[in-house]
């Protein structure tokens, strides 16, 4: 699947975050023909937002991971895939985006800048996977080169143009699943005149759907989801 192809690489944390280096990490065990766009702040939750009314400014930087070329962008993790696509004409064979801190299932996929990317990705023809963990468990990377070696021995994922991927630390297995139904406890503060969204998402409370992301990573499988841009109701 991924061996000597190449390989467009991005996040929503911030081009110097530990999860993208990490995934950097596992990529080059399959190929060495990466390059990095990644945002240069942390641009979580941004979803599939693009920047039109501002100049976006695009840096080499050191490299994260031995020879592997980095850039920052001044822009969204959409906004990466595009100018890596557009702008520096690069032809991925597939963009990865993570590993995201923190996971990425339900109805968190709408607002995820890390899954946004693989959207992006899909209007440009082009395979994408998204990785997420735990917050703060990125020792769950360890998985990721298995993880890919499942999906190329996967018929339905190996033709599946956007992955999803949730990974729980020592998974029991893999599970191929639909989008969960997760809801939030939202609210939000005032604070010196200015409101501030607080809360928490409500992962794996009440979940009951077994097909769903949700119930597999709790039930301690990688969830596998296969996405696709069109929002068509059928």
């Amino acid at each position: 699947m991924l061996y000597n192809k190449k390989i467009l690489i991005t996040n929503d944390d911030g081009f110097d975050a530990d999860g993208i280096r990490i995934l950097v990490e596992e990529i080059y065990k399959f190929t060495k023909d990466i390059i990095v766009i990644a945002p240069k702040y942390n641009s979580s939750a941004v979803s599939h937002s693009i920047t039109l009314k501002d100049g976006l400014e695009l840096v080499k930087e050191e490299s994260i991971y031995k020879d592997v070329l980095t850039y920052s962008l001044t822009g969204s993790p959409a906004d990466c895939i595009s100018v890596g696509i557009v702008y520096l004409k690069l032809k991925p064979d597939y963009v990865i985006s993570g590993i995201n801190n923190g996971l990425n299932m339900g109805i968190d996929i709408l607002y995820s800048g890390t899954v946004a990317a693989c959207f992006e990705a899909g209007i440009h023809n082009t395979k994408a996977i998204a990785f997420s963990s735990e917050r703060n468990e990125l020792i769950s990377a360890s998985q990721i080169p298995n993880i890919i070696k499942y999906i190329e021995s996967d018929e339905t994922l190996k033709n599946s143009p956007i992955l999803n991927v949730n990974m729980p630390i020592n998974a029991e297995g893999y599970k191929i699943t639909k989008q969960g139904g997760n809801q939030f406890s939202h609210k939000y503060d005032l604070i010196d005149g200015l409101l501030f969204a607080t809360g928490e998402c409500l992962y794996g409370k009440g979940e009951k759907d077994i097909e769903s992301d949700i119930r597999a990573y709790y039930d301690g499988y990688i969830s596998i989801t296969p996405l696709t841009i069109d929002r068509t109701k059928y």
